[in-house]
């Protein structure tokens, strides 16, 4: 079972680690099969944000949750974990990027000497991100889950059966259920770019 880098430095540390596992369940074994669930959905969750080291997050968020699990009293684990993972990944979006035309290869720079067509491009992939994640947040709980699983299992090229057993669904249910939410997203992030949804 993979630990949060910050969580392996000491005995105090390691007391926070298996605190945090007691309240994930009172059985050891099914605590780790339930953290490296929750550890693998959260790296998921910070890659489709654009937070990367998409694990490095993962581990972020496990470490402060295990800290204030030593002065505060939860009640469910769970969303207070995909609470502080929210909270990281606006931190994460606050970082500035700076563009560094120095260390640009020479091949990406316009040949005109101006950077100006980069720089536009780089602003509007932002606003397209920017949209998708928005619209994505917007659906509910179990759709978005369905939605992230299904596009990271296709991205990968995995099979979608034990997907579809794990989601209680046939395959076909498992698409079909899918390529709708898929076109939702896909039209709330289109009329997102036109200024006729909130992005903020």
């Amino acid at each position: 079972m993979t630990r949060p880098n910050k969580l392996r430095r000491d005995d105090d540390s390691s007391e926070q680690f298996e605190r945090l596992l007691r309240h994930l369940d009172d059985d050891r074994e099914r605590a780790g099969e339930k953290y490296e669930d929750i550890r693998r959905k959260l790296a998921r969750f910070f890659a489709w944000n654009d937070c990367f080291p998409e694990e490095d997050f993962a581990d972020l968020t496990f470490d402060r949750v295990a800290s204030r699990l030593a002065t505060k009293h939860i009640h469910n684990i769970v969303a207070f974990i995909w609470g502080v993972a929210k909270n990281i990944k606006r931190e994460c979006h606050k970082r500035p990027q700076p563009i560094n035309l120095e260390d640009l290869p020479a091949d990406k720079i316009p040949q005109t000497g101006h950077p100006e067509p980069m720089i536009i491009e780089n602003t509007e992939e932002q606003r397209r991100q920017q949209c998708l994640q928005t619209c994505i947040q917007k659906l509910s709980d179990s759709e978005r889950e369905l939605f992230l699983e299904y596009e990271y299992y296709a991205a990968k090229g995995k099979k979608m059966n034990g997907l579809a057993a794990r989601m209680g669904l046939t395959v076909g249910a498992l698409r079909t259920r899918a390529h709708r939410i898929r076109r939702r997203v896909e039209v709330c992030t289109l009329r997102c770019l036109q200024g006729l949804e909130d992005a903020s």
